[in-house]
């Protein structure tokens, strides 16, 4: 039911070449990854100064710090929340 859904772009994998791309490209990032590793996407994103919202964790935070929009993990109004927020204040 979310409004701009045909503007969104799922992404489960893809290779470090064809994310770059995207990012570079993309209105927004949104980096819904549980895994505590190296969160590269959103290095990319920032550098590309693409907005990014997170799941609220300790690889994002790592990456974004202050400049991420954190959202919690277990909730989907938060993260709709988030993304009207960051469509309203482009």
């Amino acid at each position: 039911s979310y409004k701009y859904r045909n503007d969104v772009v799922w992404l489960e994998e893809t290779d470090q070449e064809t994310m770059s791309k995207l990012v570079a490209g993309a209105y927004a990032l949104i980096y819904t990854s549980r895994f505590e590793g190296m969160a590269m996407p959103v290095y990319a994103a920032l550098q590309c100064q693409v907005p990014v919202i997170a799941l609220d964790g300790l690889a994002a935070r790592e990456a974004g710090g202050d400049a991420v929009l954190y959202t919690d993990p277990d909730s989907l109004g938060d993260l709709a929340d988030k993304m009207c927020l960051l469509y309203k204040d482009e």
